[in-house]
């Protein structure tokens, strides 16, 4: 059975002879991700690097990454003095360059392994897009809940401009680029502002838009639900988007697939490793030398900017004041809020630590672009441990796991793994996994 068939028979819920396995990751790095009208060669770094990822793993399926293309180019959008400003936005066409290249992107890499995999082209949600604009500012969120309360009609408008433009770009990749579907990139606005009933009324439109456009040119369509950086979302909102294939993040939503599936009428889901691989202390730079892991930093003060009890930062902070009673870390349940207000108050010192991901807290402060980069002297990260990531077999199929075992044993002793972590973490992730 080919690749392409074996996926295909996933998403429509026929017996398969195994698990069908695909791995995604950026290939641009996190300050290129809205440059490439600007620089062409982020567009060929993209290219290559999804050509070179097939050709050493195999996959069954790719996700095509849009890194290049973050930013929605509409000029009205660069400065909203006001939200009726938003009532003057037209859509940028359909023969604008940022539709042309990423239809170039993605027909050359159909080209390159389409015949072999199913392929599925990365578009964000309008809400995704809007927000993205406003990324350095720290509260994107906060920005589009905003405006939304000012002037919702002025936002809707907006939105399904966006959408207008996003279901051109979906239309012409699936057509023209030759993509098997897209990978419809949705999430909450994280701000306790925007209730079902808003986010129905205001956000949900546009995003339907673009995703019965998709299906009227392709059956095979996914839904990304959004947890990225532990970003919570209501699934019932998604009950009723029309997609073949559903994916969320398990661990941040606390729904397993099983409880998914069903919530979904029964269509496929896609479950996934967590990307979290080292999390541990943010903290202000000054007390790099008071606090080096967490058994100092409880001793020091404790003071953790509070948590979500749903997050699996909590379970991980749980676990260490179960096993070190004489040294606890205060752990305090709050509300989502934004991660500048966890900076802000560390700085403040209202609290000394905001428990986070390692990978988080580059991008937010280190990376060259970061929208927190004028903290970036005046923070400093404190790995604490890595989050082990399990693979999960059928009973049945102990043959599989013990190869899949002998595999990553051989992996390991040959090196690869951890040349692997280098390459991608900066570091060996698995000296902060407890033995």
């Amino acid at each position: 059975m080919s690749k392409r068939q074996l996926v295909l028979d996933a998403f429509n819920n026929k017996p398969v002879e195994r698990v069908p396995v695909g791995f995604w990751f950026h290939f641009a790095d996190s300050g290129e991700f809205t440059e490439g009208l600007r620089n062409p060669d982020i567009i060929r770094k993209n290219i290559e690097g999804h050509k070179k990822f097939v050709a050493k793993f195999r996959p069954d399926f790719v996700k095509i990454m849009s890194d290049g293309f973050f930013e929605y180019p509409n000029p009205v959008l660069f400065n909203i003095e006001s939200p009726e400003k938003l009532l003057d936005l037209k859509p940028i066409g359909p023969e604008h360059p940022w539709i042309e290249k990423q239809v170039g992107l993605v027909r050359t890499l159909t080209d390159s392994f389409g015949d072999e995999v199913l392929t599925f082209y990365n578009i964000f949600a309008p809400a995704t897009y809007f927000k993205m604009l406003y990324e350095k500012t720290g509260n994107r969120d906060k920005v589009l809940a905003d405006l939304t309360m000012q002037n919702k009609d002025a936002v809707k408008h907006a939105l399904n401009t966006i959408a207008e433009d996003l279901s051109t770009l979906a239309r012409r990749v699936i057509t023209e680029g030759k993509a098997d579907g897209i990978y419809l990139s949705v999430q909450n606005v994280q701000d306790s502002r925007i209730t079902p009933e808003l986010y129905n009324e205001v956000i949900a439109p546009s995003e339907l838009i673009v995703l019965e456009t998709a299906n009227r040119h392709s059956e095979n369509n996914i839904l990304h639900i959004c947890g990225y950086e532990g970003s919570r979302n209501d699934l019932n909102l998604y009950v009723h988007y029309n997609a073949k294939v559903i994916n969320w993040a398990v661990n941040v939503e606390g729904i397993s697939l099983a409880e998914g599936k069903k919530l979904f009428g029964g269509r496929a889901v896609i479950g996934g490793f967590d990307t979290a691989s080292i999390i541990g202390l943010t903290i202000r730079a000054e007390d790099a030398d008071k606090i080096t892991d967490m058994e100092s930093f409880a001793k020091y003060s404790g003071k953790l900017v509070p948590i979500a009890p749903q997050n699996a930062q909590w379970a991980i902070v749980e676990e260490y004041n179960r096993t070190h009673p004489d040294n606890q870390v205060n752990l305090v349940a709050s509300e989502v809020f934004n991660i500048s207000d966890a900076y802000t108050w560390v700085l403040e010192r209202r609290y000394d630590a905001y428990f986070d991901i390692k990978l988080s807290f580059y991008n937010n402060v280190l990376a060259e672009n970061a929208p927190y980069r004028d903290f970036a002297d005046k923070l400093a990260y404190v790995p604490y441990r890595a989050i082990p990531t399990y693979p999960l077999f059928n009973k049945n199929d102990q043959a599989l796991a013990d190869a899949y075992d002998e595999a990553v044993e051989q992996l390991r002793k040959d090196g690869v793994i951890s040349e692997l972590s280098q390459k991608y973490f900066g570091e060996d992730i698995f000296k902060y996994i407890d033995k």
